[in-house]
């Protein structure tokens, strides 16, 4: 090969190099252009908080049941009644209070069944029921007719159709995050390279703020409601539930916030990564001067910290430490860095616990929720506790038991044929229910 093929050749490779090192030059100036893009940063963001939302969200044991029948089992135990001699009598009675709860729901026949009994030491305090068959809501009461009353018309089962399954609520949720993002235009954003004090030291971070007020928030929202019409599934589900949703527009005068107030999100991210560091959303109302409200959230080892300020001055800090997807707890702190409260929630396949409760010493009070089912849904056992008091004073100090057996036995025998109108009762005859409910306070506070 003589030496004007070889220097050929070299000058082919060093083009050939070139050629290569641009392309992937511009691959990389095309990727950073994209995963740096405002609306990208924005939209990861957003889907990721949408996600945690959805993880922690409590599945309804009927909630995807077209047909079942609920009954609930509520009994409440008061405790230390004698810490308050003004409310023992009134606390030793709900102590002897057991109330029943049933619920049927047929969607064939389009029949539902909701019963409501409650007794007062073993003796019967209410006996109720609520009727929906052939579109029409029928009530009775125990003590007041011996039939049925005919309240009108009840469009549930129209509006219930297949769209109030879960899932499909699930749809919605994913479609209105999706397109709430897709409605986010370019000059929404404003984007500045910032020196900021974060728990980590002070950074040079990209600034990314959305700046909305209502008459953004107005055409995000006819933008979402645009899309949610040509989602054939999400179009769908929303008539079902309301027969005049292709009709439905915010009007440009709607308030969802005060036409001067404004609303601002800003995410800082590293120069290089783009990674998200901090986050802040802002609140500046015209109908208080100077007034600004303040939240920061940044994430350090793996643990995520709240800042609460208004005008500048810190109210509250939260420790947030997530365990796993559905396992949260959160430490509240005051604005000197003392604990004054806690929540934690935690929930699995067959278990949801929540806990809420404060430190201070003037006003303490405790909040915990535990629900459990069994493998196969058909039956729950949930308690609710609560307790309050004020320096020494025990306030209330309560726990609510509520056992839950499901089936799938709907069937519904009630007969209405002797139903009389709602509009037809005598005078005479409605002064007798409110008779009736005041009877059922008196038994139940005196």
């Amino acid at each position: 090969m003589n030496e004007e093929k070889i220097n050929r050749l070299k000058k082919v490779k060093y083009i050939s190099l070139i050629v290569i090192l641009a392309l992937i030059l511009i691959d990389i100036g095309i990727y950073f252009s994209y995963i740096s893009n405002p609306n990208y940063i924005f939209s990861t963001v957003i889907n990721k908080a949408a996600t945690e939302a959805k993880n922690i969200f409590t599945t309804s044991p009927t909630a995807n049941l077209k047909n079942y029948s609920l009954t609930s089992n509520i009994s409440i135990k008061v405790n230390n009644i004698n810490d308050n001699p003004e409310l023992s009598a009134f606390y030793d009675k709900l102590n002897k209070l057991n109330t029943n709860i049933s619920i049927k729901q047929d969607t064939t026949t389009q029949t539902a069944l909701y019963e409501l009994t409650s007794k007062l030491n073993e003796e019967s305090l209410f006996e109720g029921k609520y009727l929906i068959k052939d579109a029409t809501g029928y009530y009775f009461i125990k003590d007041y007719l011996k039939t049925y009353i005919n309240s009108g018309n009840n469009n549930y089962f129209e509006t219930l159709s297949n769209t109030t399954t879960q899932d499909n609520m699930l749809y919605l949720y994913d479609a209105f995050i999706k397109y709430s993002i897709a409605s986010l235009k370019k000059d929404y954003f404003k984007e500045k390279k910032e020196k900021i004090n974060t728990e980590q030291g002070t950074k040079n971070l990209n600034k990314i703020s959305l700046e909305l007020d209502n008459k953004k928030i107005i055409e995000i929202l006819n933008s979402v409601i645009s899309k949610l019409k040509k989602d054939e599934k999400a179009n769908s589900i929303l008539t079902n539930m309301n027969e005049d949703f292709s009709k439905y527009k915010l009007k440009k005068d709607t308030n969802i916030i005060s036409s001067d107030d404004k609303i601002t999100i800003n995410i800082y991210t590293s120069l290089l990564q783009c990674k998200p560091v901090k986050f802040e959303l802002l609140v500046n109302s015209s109908n208080i001067e100077n007034y600004e409200s303040k939240i920061t959230y940044e994430k350090v080892a793996d643990k995520g910290i709240v800042y609460i300020i208004k005008n500048n001055n810190v109210q509250n800090i939260l420790n947030i430490e997530k365990k796993t997807a559905t396992n949260y707890n959160i430490e509240i702190l005051d604005n000197k860095n003392k604990s004054i409260g806690n929540i934690e929630f935690n929930k699995d396949k067959n278990n949801t616990n929540l806990s809420v409760y404060s430190t201070s010493q003037e006003n303490r009070f405790e909040l915990r929720y535990s629900s459990k089912k069994n493998n196969n849904s058909t039956e729950v056992n949930s308690t609710i506790t609560f307790k309050l008091t004020s320096g020494e004073i025990n306030l209330a100090d309560f726990d609510i038991n509520i056992n839950t057996n499901i089936s799938d036995d709907v069937s519904i025998t009630e007969d209405v044929t002797t139903a009389v109108l709602k509009n037809s009762l005598t005078a005479e005859e409605q002064a007798n229910l409110q008779t009736i409910i005041l009877n059922i306070l008196y038994k139940l506070l005196m």
